[in-house]
């Protein structure tokens, strides 16, 4: 897999998402989380003593810790680390499993706050070709993209989406 470089780039984020599409469902999904994981290495490392030692120590992190650490550095709200955190769990089920269980995978969507605040706002976006994995993946890389730009942690108590 191409390690994205430069995530504000247009160029590279249009690259990233033209991929996507032409993935297979599995794909997508191991595909965008990867991405998700570079996301949460980028947003650690604004808010860290940046060195080489302390990026390839951050690269070597797994990605549950990388979104602890984001969590406990106050850059992501407790709802976000539990909907990545079950991203993650979703990641682990395409990747490591045959045969998929809907039921365990449903299960998981279900606890994804973000989809629960999404279909009540904004249900178009389940009527498109993008599954509710999909619609996942992208909001949490909104979310993680917008606090990168942003340059600052998020806003504590503050808890909602």
């Amino acid at each position: 897999m191409k390690k994205w470089t430069n995530l504000r780039s247009g160029n590279d984020l249009v690259a990233f998402w033209q991929e996507y599409r032409n993935e297979t469902e599995k794909g997508r999904v191991i595909l965008g989380v990867a991405f998700l994981e570079e996301l949460t290495e980028e947003l650690l490392m604004k808010c860290l003593i940046t060195d080489n030692k302390t990026q390839c120590q951050l690269e070597r992190l797994h990605l549950r810790n990388k979104i602890q650490m984001c969590f406990f550095a106050g850059l992501i709200s407790k709802k976000e680390k539990e909907d990545l955190l079950t991203i993650a769990n979703i990641r682990n089920l395409y990747a490591h499993r045959t045969d998929l269980d809907s039921k365990e995978l449903k299960n998981n969507l279900d606890s994804l706050s973000s989809l629960k605040v999404l279909k009540q706002k904004k249900p178009f976006l389940f009527k498109q070709e993008l599954n509710e994995v999909d619609v996942a993946i992208y909001f949490a890389y909104v979310r993680l993209f917008s606090r990168i730009a942003k340059g600052h942690a998020y806003e504590m108590p503050k808890d909602t989406y």
